[in-house]
């Protein structure tokens, strides 16, 4: 099913993401919406319906128009060629993990998740928000006050770099590293920003 099959008169859900003037709407259609994605489905239930004048709105300006756009596609094609930015791909995370589209996050052309190691969990970093694991954009943040000093160097250096600022991004608690642990993470992430 593509996007195209269906004309303007027949969609009955404008999304509406972005802030400012990186805002844009999206027309789409309810029924493949909540077919492909939990979130939708819950949202477009009885109980949270917010029908205007016969469309669904909904409004969410965490998400990037171009990572929606990815998104969307997905949802009608049920395929995607990522060939996106470092940067879109963190925003994609986190975006897929906010709206459940777990399927997409973990699609096998997703050069973010070739850079990840999820074989030894046990020792990511833990995210607040998320109470669990989580490597999405938003939750990328270092809390100094849990590391040691020597650690200041590789903080400046990622907090510096023109992909990362640290008012974008969620606190994590880091918690039961050793050391050597936390050296490598930050040895890592320092890597994948040289490869963005």
């Amino acid at each position: 099913m593509s996007l195209e099959t269906y004309t303007d008169s027949e969609f009955d859900v404008k999304i509406i993401v972005g802030n400012g003037r990186n805002t844009k709407e999206f027309k789409a259609h309810s029924t493949i919406l909540s077919s492909r994605s939990l979130y939708f489905q819950r949202a477009l239930s009885e109980r949270w319906n917010n029908k205007k004048h016969g469309f669904y709105v909904f409004k969410n300006p965490n998400i990037y128009p171009n990572t929606f756009k990815i998104i969307l596609d997905y949802i009608y094609k049920e395929e995607t060629k990522l060939q996106a930015s470092a940067e879109t791909c963190l925003n994609l995370l986190a975006a897929c993990d906010e709206l459940e589209l777990l399927d997409l996050a973990e699609y096998p052309s997703n050069p973010i998740l070739s850079r990840v190691n999820t074989e030894r969990n046990d020792n990511a970093i833990w995210s607040d928000k998320y109470h669990g694991p989580c490597f999405g954009a938003l939750d990328l943040h270092m809390n100094l006050d849990r590391w040691s000093f020597t650690h200041a160097d590789y903080y400046y250096r990622i907090t510096n770099s023109r992909q990362f600022t640290v008012d974008e991004y969620e606190v994590f608690a880091v918690d039961n590293f050793n050391q050597g642990i936390i050296s490598v993470v930050l040895k890592k992430i320092l890597e994948f920003l040289e490869l963005a």
